[in-house]
């Protein structure tokens, strides 16, 4: 893993994928941004974007099956 700087604003690794092609988020980012067990990956003109969901999914029970 090679960590870099960029414009001094946001910091940046480069990393390999896996021979399934999969990637690691660093632990520091993790961190940083408080990734849960979920992230959104969204594709942008300029690249991927991954960050935190802006919703979380709730199983809720059916009512009808309640009042059984």
């Amino acid at each position: 893993m090679r960590k870099y700087r960029f414009n001094n604003k946001s910091i940046g690794v480069i990393k390999e994928f896996d021979n399934l092609w999969r990637l690691v988020i660093p632990k520091e980012m993790r961190d940083l941004y408080k990734f849960g067990k979920e992230v959104e990956i969204l594709t942008t003109p300029e690249g991927v974007l991954i960050r935190n969901p802006e919703y979380h999914l709730v199983k809720v029970k059916n009512p009808t099956e309640e009042s059984r």
